[in-house]
């Protein structure tokens, strides 16, 4: 199989089949919005062929943030800094995915200044903390916020969405317990 032969993934066509996994940059802003930085990091990697690049995680919700200036695609004003951010990228002859999550219960208080949340109140091993558990009757909402996430990412303009469900994140924490 060779790396630069395009490829066809469901309705995404690549030029090539070099993909960008997602780094914390920590070149947004403390709220979140792109900067010229987060710009030019990506554009950087899509002048070098890269057939599709995956943004660095984008939380979805305030409470889910895990450092100081990660990417956010928690509110509507969001759209049109990802959509300068994608729009260049495409550009270059990449395509883009938007990576959307939310830390659960290893997100940083520090730096959300707001309780942890997952789906019960088990300590994060790393961090020691305990979270609010989420009530049954609020699941939708959180649902929701991830589909408002990814309403978001398709109005800015990516090509493709990844919804993290591993690393003991949020969804992950639905799964095992333990996390």
């Amino acid at each position: 199989m060779e790396l630069t032969k395009p490829i066809k993934i469901g309705n995404l066509n690549l030029k090539n089949r070099v993909v960008m996994a997602p780094v914390k940059t920590g070149y947004a802003t403390s709220e979140g919005q792109v900067t010229e930085d987060l710009i030019q990091y990506y554009v950087n990697r899509a002048k070098g062929g890269v057939g599709l690049i995956v943004l660095e995680s984008a939380y979805v919700d305030l409470s889910g943030k895990e450092i100081p200036r990660q990417l956010g695609i928690y509110d509507d004003s969001m759209v049109e800094g990802l959509r300068h951010l994608i729009t260049p990228i495409q550009e270059d002859g990449s395509k883009v995915a938007v990576y959307i999550n939310h830390a659960g219960r290893i997100a940083n208080p520090m730096v959300t200044k707001l309780p942890l949340i997952a789906p019960s109140p088990i300590a994060c091993p790393t961090i020691g903390v305990e979270p609010q558990g989420i009530p049954h009757e609020d699941i939708k909402k959180w649902q929701n916020t991830y589909v408002k996430a990814a309403v978001r990412a398709y109005e800015a303009g990516a090509d493709a969405l990844e919804i993290q469900f591993g690393h003991g994140y949020l969804i992950h924490q639905f799964f095992f317990t333990s996390y």
